[in-house]
């Protein structure tokens, strides 16, 4: 299946449609964007104009979605609002994309919009090494086994949980 965007005269997305592979094929059997439009074009006159748009986004870097626009110079659809939870974000005119204020510091971080900051939670346990890329990591390869009880069929038995204490190197009792 092939999507098509209508787009207003200001190159905003109207709707999205689908359109059969079947019409979208070109004498040699190859799927043609102009077939395409010249399809949707037949079918609903006075419509357009229309632009393809890829579901899995393989051209015009996103799938086009009512309310959003397209660049012909990029040849890129881009959305006309920041994500959710991310008011700050300013857009780049140049790239047609959303911007935090400040870059990222990788890919662990998260973007708390209320302060306009990218953040990181606590640390989830005692020795733990923070990586930017990957968040939390254990940092001890022996938190793994923990002590604890467990019944005969090796399930917890819902004794205290067990986590490592990196400054006095022992387990310690979660209550």
């Amino acid at each position: 299946m092939a999507h098509f965007a209508e787009l207003d005269e200001d190159n905003i997305v109207t709707r999205v449609v689908v359109v059969g592979n079947d019409d979208c094929l070109d004498g040699d059997g190859e799927e043609s964007e102009a077939v395409g439009v010249a399809y949707l074009e037949a079918l609903l006159p006075g419509s357009g104009p229309w632009v393809q748009t890829s579901y899995n986004k393989n051209i015009r870097r996103e799938y086009a979605g009512r309310g959003m626009a397209y660049d012909p110079t990029l040849d890129v659809f881009y959305p006309t609002s920041p994500p959710l939870d991310c008011t700050k974000y300013v857009f780049n005119d140049v790239t047609k994309t959303w911007e935090s204020p400040t870059p990222r510091l990788g890919v662990a971080w998260w973007w708390d919009d209320e302060a306009g900051a990218w953040w990181r939670d606590v640390a989830p346990w005692d020795g733990s090494v923070w990586d930017d890329d990957t968040g939390w990591d254990i940092g001890d390869p022996d938190w793994s086994s923990y002590p604890g009880p467990v019944d005969e069929d090796d399930s917890p038995s819902g004794a205290p949980f067990y986590r490592w204490n990196g400054d006095t190197s022992i387990w310690v009792a979660v209550e």
